[in-house]
């Protein structure tokens, strides 16, 4: 069997009369098929690519991860407890030694007064003496109106049934008194009850006074006790004035009780 004999290329009229392509003539649609137009020239697309970075280009791109914050370690918050313990107690030395310094400016401004001194060697039995210039007949008037009427009796906290009935009878006069404090204006508070059923107060002490009305039933002389309820500070010193003159009690605790001896002359 002969080998295969390479076939001649044409020569001559057979090259001649192959069809030649115009380089200067456009190409028909049919010439140019279905290829996509070749990227222009210098463009990023021009440079063949990969089918693996042609996967990443389609995919959307990631944003960078945000850094999480890194957490406190144990030594900057142990920074921060101690710091806030030496605030802590750096405002409360500076609370006390301010409340420490007024509080020490209130109680000389007390115990420093001239009256103070007559609170704390004031006798006991020393008697509040009334006379008849202390009747106030405005008050006696407005109280039987009241009790009258059924309404609360002026100048009193509360009143027994008893009282009222006497009130309302006629049978009561009211005599006015000045309670004050002697001493430094410290905010002290004191209550007056009676024998004969009648509370006045509390009420506050103050330099300018309180006037307060106590009810005789009959001309009778009731026993009358002064309660401290609160004190402001150095003690509750509390002066009652009437036309007989100044009454002084002693230096009492908050709570404390002391009897109000009166005269009627």
């Amino acid at each position: 069997m002969e080998p295969e004999r390479p076939r001649p290329r044409p020569q001559g009229p057979e090259l001649e009369q192959r069809p030649r392509r115009d380089l200067a003539r456009p190409l028909d649609d049919d010439e140019i098929g279905t290829s996509d137009p070749a990227p222009p020239v210098g463009s990023e697309s021009s440079y063949p690519s990969s089918p693996a970075s042609g996967a990443a280009a389609a995919r959307p791109a990631r944003s960078a991860p945000v850094p999480e914050p890194e957490p406190q370690t144990k030594s900057g918050g142990s920074r921060n407890v101690i710091l806030a313990l030496v605030v802590a107690m750096l405002l409360a030395v500076g609370y006390f030694l301010v409340g420490q310094g007024g509080s020490s400016k209130s109680l000389a401004s007390e115990t420093e007064s001239p009256a103070y001194q007559k609170h704390k060697l004031a006798n006991p039995a020393a008697r509040m003496s009334l006379s008849r210039a202390d009747i106030n007949p405005q008050a006696t008037k407005a109280a039987v109106e009241a009790a009258k009427a059924g309404q609360p009796i002026p100048g009193l906290t509360s009143a027994s049934p008893e009282l009222v009935n006497h009130i309302a009878a006629g049978e009561v006069e009211f005599y006015s008194v000045r309670a004050y404090d002697t001493c430094a204006e410290d905010g002290d508070w004191i209550t007056i009850t009676s024998s004969n059923g009648a509370k006045l107060g509390s009420v506050m002490m103050t330099n300018a006074g309180t006037t307060m009305t106590i009810p005789v039933v009959n001309g009778q002389v009731p026993d009358l006790n002064l309660i401290a309820d609160r004190d402001g500070v150095g003690g509750v010193t509390v002066g009652v004035q009437t036309s007989g003159g100044v009454w002084y009690s002693g230096v009492l605790a908050p709570g404390q009780m002391q009897p109000l001896p009166l005269t009627m002359h």
